[in-house]
């Protein structure tokens, strides 16, 4: 398996090899004391992918000699994340410099220059590593479950390093993106809601900096109503303005008390949804009310509640649907209670509150998932949360989700994947 591994790698290389040289030489022989350079430009991504995001489209190659003279200057059409390129007939002996950066299709330059200086040496083939790293991103907002009467959503961002906006009409899914906005950038970023007959519904800002690292931030629409919306940096290059549309409804902040939502399941079947919540602190941890709220479909809720619960550090508690009880009863498990779990494919959120304070939300995307940051769960197979996770701020962010692997149990033929049992 090695050996072929290799040889597929060997030719793999090869041909991108050739392709470049031809693109760049059409006689590459290093003779007469010439030496020859191989460029392998590593592209960061923006990990965009289903959405209408920043993307390049073209890498962009300079060469230079040891006194900043242009010897070479190239590009090539590629939006692969590693590119490798062979230039030849350079001068042996020579210190030379490469540098390189991306375009997209409009000529806006995404991953800023990173330059590497390199000795030719006659008749060999020196190795240069460029690294690139994107200097701008998106910032991307979605929303699901929109009131029939609203009309149009608006986005800005008026930053020190320019002005992006984007504008979209009510659709079952809204979707908006800002693109190409660099790191650093700092401003207001505005969302506002209008009505059908164009007048202001709802109109939020904040001073914002778009940063390439993991920011979670809440925020409610508090002008004629509430929307509870959350905004995340999407692992880490695009902001995910996550929004699950309903007027009346005002999120609170999260109250980190050790106890979150750790798997659920919206498509284990009918009556066969669940909730599981952990301890994940080192101590015992008691409520006289432990619920779990599911907002779902239309704005439709349903809630569970549990009275009188003390969790043990890494014990577990199960919100399952009671239609379903001798289903759920030959699992094994810490605790339990019933109720209606009603989580859907298209959209929900998971509201898990202790006592009455809010203690963890998940608000997922089934329909759509891609564009969310989400992966979609296979049929009869729950999400899971990854295990360095005991934060509810950092269960916000759908990176840290992944669709269940092992078998939960088999009920007749039927395989089902997840552990709604014990950790």
């Amino acid at each position: 398996m090695f050996t072929r591994s290799v040889f597929l790698a060997a030719f793999l290389a090869s041909v991108l090899l050739l392709s470049c040289t031809s693109w760049l030489d059409a006689d590459n022989d290093n003779s007469d004391g010439q030496g020859s350079i191989l460029v392998v430009a590593l592209l960061e991504e923006n990990n965009s992918t289903g959405l209408r995001a920043t993307a390049h489209t073209r890498l962009f190659l300079r060469l230079l000699d040891d006194s900043d003279n242009v010897l070479k200057d190239t590009s090539i059409a590629s939006g692969d994340a590693t590119i490798f390129c062979d230039i030849g007939k350079i001068p042996a002996g020579k210190e030379c410099k490469i540098i390189a950066w991306t375009q997209d299709a409009t000529g806006e330059v995404i991953h800023s220059p990173d330059t590497k200086t390199v000795i030719v040496e006659a008749n060999k083939n020196s190795r240069v590593v460029l690294n690139l790293q994107p200097r701008v991103g998106s910032i991307i907002a979605l929303f699901t479950n929109i009131s029939s009467t609203i009309d149009s959503f608006f986005m800005v961002f008026d930053s020190d390093s320019g002005f992006f906006q984007a504008r979209v009409p009510r659709a079952a899914h809204v979707f908006l993106a800002l693109d190409n906005v660099p790191y650093g950038a700092t401003g207001i970023l505005s969302l506002h809601i209008t009505r059908q007959d164009k007048s202001m519904l709802i109109e939020w800002d904040t001073l914002f900096t778009f940063r390439r690292e993991n920011v979670s931030l809440e925020f409610s629409f508090i002008n004629n109503g509430g929307m509870n919306v959350s905004v995340n940096i999407k692992s880490p290059y695009n902001t995910i303005i996550a929004g699950f549309g309903d007027p009346r409804f005002v999120l609170d902040e999260e109250t980190n008390v050790g106890v979150l939502v750790t798997e659920f399941s919206y498509n284990y079947g009918t009556n066969r949804n669940f909730v599981k919540v952990a301890n994940l602190s080192d101590k015992e941890i008691s409520f006289k009310e432990l619920s779990v709220e599911i907002v779902g479909a239309n704005n439709s809720r349903s809630s569970t509640i549990a009275r009188d619960v003390t969790l043990l550090p890494q014990q577990t508690f199960l919100f399952a649907n009671r239609a379903f009880e001798d289903f759920w009863k030959s699992l094994e498990y810490d605790s339990i209670a019933f109720g209606s779990m009603a989580l859907v494919s298209t959209a929900s959120m998971i509201l898990l509150r202790g006592d009455g304070v809010l203690i963890d939300y998940v608000l997922y995307f089934g329909t759509n998932a891609a564009a969310s940051g989400w992966v979609s769960a296979p049929t009869r197979t729950s999400m899971v949360l990854t295990t360095n996770v005991a934060d509810p701020k950092i269960n916000n962010f759908p990176s840290n989700w992944r669709p269940a692997t092992d078998t939960a149990f088999i009920d007749g033929s039927t395989v089902y994947f997840g552990s709604p049992g014990k950790l």
